[in-house]
């Protein structure tokens, strides 16, 4: 009974001493949020810490599936949904906001999952007005990004919470769209099969595709590989005073360059699984010559590889010598199924500058046309008229010099062999 009795003494005296150093650290931390209050703010809804918590999340269920995977990544899907359809558009700057901002100097101001105002610096407002006014984006918001980079100032000795800020703006961009791209890799098509569990993949299969049918994410896609211009960028951020040292602008061009490279491959993963419809094939090989980078050496980047595979890809028909039967995956490669996809391409080439990338793009698309007339199945395009311009496309890529471009400006490119998927298509 003694015994007993000591164990039951020690059990309170143990806790009473819990509760004494949570007492302890509740009122340090009180003592502190009250001498800095931005440095306590909490969890934030900012635009970095949920799309890295997104992508941690995506990441962990695809190389390590268990049993709730399919359960946490609806949960996910359904909350993201919106960031994806409106891919790096942010809420941009509100006047109300604004004021509200301003006023938080005096009446405190509400930030995320907080019920109370928090009174805030004129320096920290100064600070998310520039980035508001700099990037375009909700000023709480932007208010929310320097209180997270205040908190992750540790990890970036040397840099001010601006430059801090700038850095996670970046790379929640990049995390996000490199949640995009590793989802359009998991997803379900014709040139690969994924290791993860079925139910899993038939998730993310179903997301995506509906992330293409209905939200129009491709063309999205395109749109930004278009509009992502590292140089005007540099541009904006120095007139802001938003670079700091070398190291600094060297992490935010990595950064930019990252996002562009996983749009690319987004892109490229989506094309070899499951195509690319007409408009988006035109548009590209449109534009392609426009946003194409080199470098130094003069040999294609490897954003602009990515992007042409992916139009390789598109042009891809070696599907057909695969199966003796028709199957219900032909319905999701828009070049067998898309009505007027041939003639979409083929009025797009006709018009299309002769250069290296337009003239790779013809040699692909005739070769496709060809793999129609030798196909063993029937498909829809495979009546298209189009398809007697086989010959016609292949000597006209041939004249521009098509094999002198590939062997010096493409197969150089040492990324070209890190791929096994790039190999596939060029033997195809």
């Amino acid at each position: 009974i003694s015994l007993f009795w000591r164990k039951v003494c020690f059990s309170y005296l143990k806790l009473d001493h819990i509760s004494a150093i949570v007492k302890d650290r509740k009122m340090e931390k009180l003592k502190c949020c009250k001498q800095c209050p931005e440095n306590f703010l909490g969890p934030m809804e900012d635009m970095w810490t949920p799309y890295k918590h997104l992508n941690a999340v995506v990441q962990r269920n695809l190389c390590s599936p268990t049993e709730q995977s399919v359960i946490e990544l609806e949960v996910h899907f359904k909350k993201y949904k919106q960031s994806f359809a409106s891919l790096l558009i942010y809420p941009q700057k509100n006047e109300k906001h604004r004021q509200l901002l301003k006023n938080g100097l005096i009446d405190g101001v509400s930030i995320s999952k907080y019920t109370r105002n928090i009174t805030i610096s004129k320096e920290l407002v100064d600070e998310a007005l520039i980035i508001s006014d700099m990037f375009n984006v909700d000023e709480i918001m932007a208010l929310e990004l320097l209180c997270t980079a205040q908190r992750e100032l540790f990890k970036h000795p040397g840099l001010s919470r601006g430059l801090v800020a700038v850095l996670l703006y970046y790379d929640g961009k990049r995390a996000l769209v490199q949640t995009l791209r590793d989802l359009f890799r998991a997803t379900n098509g014709i040139s690969w099969v994924t290791e993860v569990p079925k139910e899993v993949s038939n998730l993310v299969t179903s997301f995506t595709q509906n992330l293409v049918n209905q939200y129009n994410i491709l063309e999205r896609i395109v749109s930004l590989l278009e509009e992502l211009d590292i140089s005007n960028e540099i541009v904006i951020l120095t007139k802001n005073r938003a670079l700091g040292s070398k190291k600094h602008q060297n992490q935010v061009q990595q950064l930019y360059s990252d996002i562009r490279m996983s749009l690319a491959s987004s892109l490229f993963y989506w094309s070899a699984q499951r195509g690319l419809p007409k408009e988006i094939v035109s548009k590209l090989i449109k534009n392609i010559s426009n946003y194409a980078q080199v470098q130094s050496s003069g040999i294609v980047d490897d954003t602009t590889l990515k992007v042409l595979f992916a139009l390789l890809y598109a042009c891809d028909t070696s599907v057909l010598m695969k199966y003796e039967a028709p199957t219900n995956i032909w319905q999701n490669v828009p070049i067998l199924s898309q009505e007027d996809f041939l003639q979409t391409v083929y009025d797009t080439l006709s018009s299309s500058p002769q250069d290296g990338l337009t003239g790779t793009i013809k040699l692909a698309f005739g070769l496709a046309l060809t793999g129609f007339r030798h196909a063993s199945v029937q498909v829809p395009n495979s009546t298209s008229k189009i398809i007697a311009y086989d010959e016609q496309l292949i000597d006209a890529s041939i004249n521009s010099k098509v094999f002198e471009f590939l062997h010096y400006y493409v197969l150089e490119n040492k990324a070209l062999y890190r791929h096994e998927f790039f190999i596939v298509v060029f033997i195809c």
